[in-house]
């Protein structure tokens, strides 16, 4: 994604859709453009979307009501389901990380990990004492059934899914 290119960000809770439209920045600063808050329609969500159809209707009204055309979607996701463990691992190029966090998701989440989808970010490179190089990966597995449930849902309303991202690692970004 080009980095001056708007997305919007949609965060579902059991109480309220935040919606914010905002152009991402790779410097400290991105702008933002739109934000809405708005009432989950009543038992569409509880962790996992239950009213497909309802959260669809009420996320393409709020759209159309404040004039935002935008269909490039980052879903935030916070349901209790999601598992996710800060782990170290060797320092190896990042193509080779995804390798490793899969190797040993099963030492890591207490799930039948097959039913998950897992992906990961490199929090920093630390140094142990011994002075060898290790990355600090936050690891995160996701029910396959949500996963797919928000990629139904950006269908159904019309939105692109440019990224899912976990609460954990969207307010680590902030």
């Amino acid at each position: 994604m080009a980095s001056n290119s708007k997305v919007l960000t949609i965060d579902i809770t059991n109480e309220s859709i935040t919606i914010v439209e905002v152009t991402p920045s790779n410097k400290k600063q991105s702008t933002i453009h739109n934000a809405i808050i708005f009432e989950t329609p009543e038992d569409a969500y509880d962790g996992v979307i239950r009213g497909k159809k309802r959260i669809t209707d009420a996320i393409k009204s709020q759209l159309s009501a404040n004039g935002i055309t935008n269909k490039n979607a980052i879903f935030v996701l916070t349901s209790t389901k999601i598992v996710n463990r800060e782990v170290l691992v060797p320092f190896v190029k990042e193509n080779k990380i995804k390798g490793i966090i899969n190797a040993n998701s099963s030492e890591y989440f207490p799930v039948n990990i097959e039913d998950y989808v897992v992906s990961h970010s490199v929090l920093e490179t630390v140094t142990d004492e011994e002075n060898n190089k290790q990355l600090r990966v936050l690891a995160v597995a996701a029910p396959e059934n949500m996963v797919r449930s928000y990629y139904d849902l950006a269908a159904l309303a019309g939105l692109k899914v440019v990224a899912l991202d976990y609460i954990g690692n969207a307010m680590l970004q902030l």
